[in-house]
């Protein structure tokens, strides 16, 4: 909020420090895991582009990302996570990720 322009606010803030999710482990993620970002061939994924965003964080931020364009459209999303086998968000994971924490990046 002091260094750089971001559509967060200082209220969006409090309201993520006060509510952050329990922790689990880190792992590599790519940091902007949309759909335009991943390539797939014979329904399968091929690879990622547009590493630029690539760190270690919260798992929860990219599966959040992926979904964030049909999170209410229950055939695909239990499509994805018929193929993402890893964890499955609950609602308030997605909201903190999605429409929180995106919020400052």
């Amino acid at each position: 909020l002091q260094h750089y322009e971001v559509d967060g606010n200082p209220q969006l803030l409090d309201s993520l420090l006060e509510h952050k999710p329990r922790a689990i482990p880190q792992t590599l993620i790519h940091g902007d895991c949309t759909i335009d970002n991943v390539l797939v061939a014979d329904n399968s994924v091929e690879t990622f582009i547009d590493l630029s965003g690539v760190a270690y964080g919260d798992p929860r931020y990219d599966v959040a990302l992926a979904i964030r364009s049909f999170i209410y459209d229950k055939s695909l999303l239990n499509a994805f996570y018929k193929g993402y086998t890893l964890l499955r968000l609950s609602k308030e994971e997605f909201d903190y990720f999605d429409g929180g924490l995106y919020e400052f990046f």
